[in-house]
């Protein structure tokens, strides 16, 4: 996934089904990621909303992060 503008899931107003919950605690207990976050749509104007995308954040040196697609829902 390419890095885009997102919230912390502390900040993020989305709420995540059973199923996305269920792979973020999967992905928490690998210890794999640096942080979490919901992708945020600032600079797009869809027609219809778009569905929420969960990324994991992995930070590497100089503010350099690579996100990692984790679930998305309806």
């Amino acid at each position: 996934v390419p890095r885009f503008d997102y919230a912390s899931i502390e900040w993020s107003s989305e709420r995540m089904n059973y199923s996305t919950l269920k792979r973020l605690k999967e992905a928490k207990d690998a210890g794999i990621f640096d942080d979490f976050g919901v992708v945020q749509d600032k600079y797009t104007h869809p027609r219809h909303k778009r569905d929420p995308i969960l990324v994991g954040v992995l930070r590497g040196r100089r503010g350099y992060e690579e996100h990692f697609f984790i679930g998305v829902w309806h």
